[in-house]
């Protein structure tokens, strides 16, 4: 004969199914709440700052720096290249002429000065901030080579060349630097050195289009 359970063991056997249906139901809510505070969290709050762009980050960052050194000169600097790189060009060179008040012989600020006031087509100034950072940094490949670019809109060829070959000696194998050679010399009239430092600029860099375009204009070959 089957013996029925006791009556006792049904209600423990219905409270103990009941328990872990009520466990069940809760976890699922909350990995659902999880998820939705996941969900909301990233979307609206998480990575809000890695929607800023970049140049929007390195300027809070440069200002933040000059609240906390407002007598470092490198920090008006950074917040300058900062606006720089937002476009804002006059307002960099606010910053610039602060750090070279701070300190008048300041490499990075005149260099900086110098290519703030290129972009601005201030080009005599731009000259003199590039010789004074060449004065205090006479191996700066970058100051040499923006005062021949300067050089070369004032319409001062041979000392544009003189000035883009310094920078070539200085930071040998760029094929940039070649290629603004051979674009002075073109203006100069002399086609063939033109063509030279144009092949010299696809030696380094096969794939340079402006060389090998130029090249193309001129006849192309040696």
């Amino acid at each position: 004969m089957i013996q029925s359970p006791e009556p006792s063991l049904l209600p423990k056997t219905y409270k103990t199914i009941k328990l872990w249906k009520e466990l069940v139901i809760l976890l699922g809510c909350v990995l659902i709440i999880f998820a939705a505070g996941q969900f909301i969290g990233k979307k609206y709050f998480w990575n809000q700052y890695d929607k800023i762009p970049l140049a929007e980050k390195q300027y809070e960052s440069a200002l933040s720096k000059v609240k906390s050194s407002p007598n470092d000169p490198n920090s008006y600097i950074d917040l300058g290249w900062a606006l720089f790189q937002k476009g804002q060009y006059n307002e960099a060179l606010a910053q610039y002429k602060k750090a070279t008040e701070l300190d008048d012989k300041n490499f990075r600020a005149y260099l900086n000065l110098g290519i703030a006031y290129r972009k601005v087509e201030k080009t005599d100034i731009a000259i003199s901030s590039l010789q004074k950072a060449i004065e205090f940094n006479p191996k700066s490949y970058e100051a040499h080579y923006y005062l021949g670019l300067t050089y070369q809109v004032n319409g001062k060829l041979d000392q544009a060349v003189e000035e883009l070959q310094s920078a070539d000696r200085l930071h040998p194998g760029s094929s940039q630097i070649m290629y603004d050679i051979g674009q002075t010399k073109e203006k100069l009239g002399d086609v063939q050195g033109a063509k030279g430092e144009y092949n010299y600029a696809l030696q380094y860099d096969p794939n340079f289009t402006k060389a090998k375009d130029a090249l193309s204009r001129l006849g192309g070959g040696k």
